[in-house]
């Protein structure tokens, strides 16, 4: 995918949200806690904290997901019968830092942490070996 600019690529990763969150409220904006979100929705389960980056630095998924840990206790506290996941999308294949960052990370936040490229979440829009299937 072609990547224009930074605010491009995060509102191409919202659209991808929100068609894999279509029962998700409204999505509850681009500020939480004090902070700007790249995506947050809530599908009745579970709250999902999307951030995106075109870095290639494992800085940059570190730093997501420590602000993203400090909005997983605070959702914890107002909804306790919720799950909460952090989704970081990069905008090429993540690098091995970079999962590794997500692994770690998991410890962190406390809750499920996928480190993942556009294309990844992408094609997770449809299932290809459905549609493979049907065309038979």
């Amino acid at each position: 995918m072609p990547i224009n600019n930074d605010e491009q690529f995060e509102e191409d990763v919202r659209n991808v949200a929100n068609e894999l969150f279509p029962n998700s409220a409204a999505p509850e904006g681009r500020y939480a806690a004090g902070r700007e979100r790249d995506g947050i929705f809530d599908d009745g389960d579970t709250v999902h904290i999307f951030e995106d980056t075109t870095s290639r630095k494992k800085e940059k998924i570190e730093d997501d997901i420590s602000k993203s840990a400090a909005l997983v206790s605070d959702i914890r506290r107002e909804r306790p019968g919720h799950n909460v996941k952090i989704w970081i999308v990069t905008s090429n294949p993540p690098t091995a830092d970079q999962e590794q960052a997500g692994i770690n990370g998991r410890r962190k936040a406390r809750c499920p942490v996928e480190v993942i490229s556009y294309a990844t979440l992408y094609s997770r829009l449809f299932n290809a070996r459905h549609l493979i299937q049907q065309r038979w």
